[in-house]
């Protein structure tokens, strides 16, 4: 069945045709030697697994775990899956956005030193800040694997990275047209979980909540009461330069200038009262936009999530 107009044609993304031109660098030996895990939980990871498929890596491991990932919840999984003899030649372990979590000591990884300790060498590709590491990267974790495996990367690869690590004000800026961003960002969700028919309804809403002034901009902050990625995906569509806040019981996310995310990052939340946090996470681009997000152990109150909004108002005005 055709698409409608207003459902962007992503389906070129979903696949990869291997040519002489992009296989001529690939580093076989590496791609041999090498146990991929990654977990397939947005479009970034999502094209990583296509183009080891296409390189025809003979390693490959999906985690199932959705966006906070970790090492130390798929060590049960890697345990059992590198005692396969079929596994007795891999000597380096490359972990797709998948960070291991601190000692009680702080001083190392727990998990990520029990592989370490087994012989294995590790291939960290990460681009994300960790409220117990730091991996912060210029180059996306999809630029990182395809200069790891010596795949050389399409417009295709280009932009599912760009979206990843600079989101839709780096899209712009290279000149891609508001429907391909669209598309581009449809894969992404799809792969994150959200159905079609979820991603089309959400973003007609937004359209309309927009248009009708139930989602406004003052001072170039928009404020929600409930984070969308839809919402604020066309906001940003709307206007690149923007910073968008927004919250529900015991989450809180920022998207937008660097140095207020940045800023964020290193703040003391206890000086706000907010509730203690269970993990602070971001990332981003330092030219265009970054985001920070973070779980609270108990639901934040609207005079807490004032003082929040009242925080980010500072920064932006510094």
């Amino acid at each position: 069945m055709k698409q409608k107009s207003c459902d962007p044609d992503y389906s070129d993304l979903t696949t990869i045709r291997p040519s002489h031109l992009r296989c001529q660098r690939l580093r076989a030996e590496r791609l041999h030697q090498t146990l991929f895990v990654i977990p397939v939980n947005d479009g970034e990871a999502q094209r990583a697994s296509l183009i080891l498929q296409a390189c025809k890596a003979p390693h490959v491991h999906h985690s199932h775990q959705k966006w906070g990932a970790t090492l130390d919840v798929e060590m049960p999984a890697l345990r059992t899956l590198l005692a396969q003899p079929a596994l007795r030649k891999v000597e380096t372990i490359c972990l797709f956005e998948l960070p291991g979590i601190w000692c009680n000591d702080k001083s190392m990884v727990a998990s990520e030193q029990e592989l370490r300790r087994r012989g294995y060498q590790l291939k960290i590709i990460d681009h994300h800040y960790y409220h117990w590491c730091d991996r912060q990267n210029d180059l996306s974790s999809l630029e990182q694997l395809c200069a790891y495996i010596g795949w050389q990367m399409n417009s295709d690869d280009y932009h599912i990275a760009i979206n990843d690590r600079s989101y839709i004000p780096a899209l712009i800026a290279q000149g891609i047209s508001r429907q391909r961003i669209r598309a581009i960002r449809r894969f992404d969700l799809l792969a994150q979980g959200w159905s079609s028919p979820e991603i089309s309804k959400q973003q007609a809403r937004a359209h309309a909540d927009i248009e009708l002034g139930k989602i406004t901009v003052k001072d170039n902050l928009c404020v929600l009461q409930k984070h969308s990625p839809i919402v604020v995906q066309e906001l940003f569509l709307r206007t690149p330069r923007l910073n968008a806040l927004s919250w529900k019981s015991n989450s809180v996310a920022f998207s937008g200038a660097p140095a207020v995310v940045d800023k964020l990052f290193d703040y003391d939340f206890a000086r706000l009262q907010l509730p203690s946090y269970s993990r602070v996470y971001g990332g981003g681009d330092r030219r265009y936009v970054k985001f920070f997000g973070m779980k609270t152990a108990s639901p934040i109150s609207s005079i807490q999530i004032q003082k929040l909004l009242h925080l980010v108002s500072r920064l932006l005005n510094l």
